[in-house]
């Protein structure tokens, strides 16, 4: 059930913040990987404390986007909230916790903020503005998915497409919530410069 393969990616997460808490080689042979099993051993309550920690948060915000979404009603922001619920649905679909890189992980509760802040300002500053940034996320997205759909045809992962599925959601925080601020530099022009370093 939904349940039992929540608590199976969160252990999967668990091991892998133990068995690489840093960036750094695979082991490459079985002694190399016992010195790793034996390290790792050792940081399992450490990486037990850093998933709780940075679980929390996201589970504070995936509940305060959903309600969020809930008490929007307005018919002339049913698109908006169509793109939200994807929007909520892609970042936390099954096996997310162990399939994000640790570092996106950790930009998650500012993403689920965004989203109530979107939803909010919507009402203040009018539906122009935000179906402005609306089309620009559809564009990105729209040749996202078609590439990362025939990646996953050839069983092909390519760390730019990823990179460029990050900047989406970073640049989703630039239009609709600025003032949570961005990991990285964004733009649609910085955007399209780093499309141009997806294969294909």
């Amino acid at each position: 059930g939904g349940a039992n393969s929540f608590r199976k990616d969160l252990a999967d997460l668990i091991v892998d913040r133990a068995f690489f808490p840093t960036k750094g080689p695979y082991p490459r042979n079985e002694s190399e990987y016992q010195a790793r099993l034996k390290k790792a051993k050792s940081l399992v309550s450490v990486a037990v404390q850093d998933v709780v920690e940075m679980l929390d948060p996201i589970m504070t915000a995936s509940a305060q986007a959903r309600k969020a979404i809930k008490t929007t009603k307005a018919p002339s922001l049913s698109y908006a909230v169509a793109d939200a619920k994807e929007q909520l649905r892609e970042l936390t679909a099954s096996g997310f916790l162990s399939r994000t890189q640790w570092g996106w992980l950790q930009q998650y509760p500012r993403y689920l903020e965004a989203i109530q802040i979107r939803l909010r300002k919507i009402g203040k500053n009018g539906v122009t503005r935000d179906q402005s940034g609306h089309k620009i996320i559809g564009e990105c997205l729209s040749r996202y998915r078609q590439r990362a759909a025939e990646h996953a045809e050839r069983d092909h992962f390519d760390p730019q497409l990823d990179y460029y599925r990050w900047m989406i959601e970073e640049l989703r925080v630039s239009l609709f919530a600025q003032e949570l601020g961005t990991a990285i530099p964004v733009s649609e022009v910085r955007l399209e410069k780093q499309w141009e370093k997806v294969g294909e």
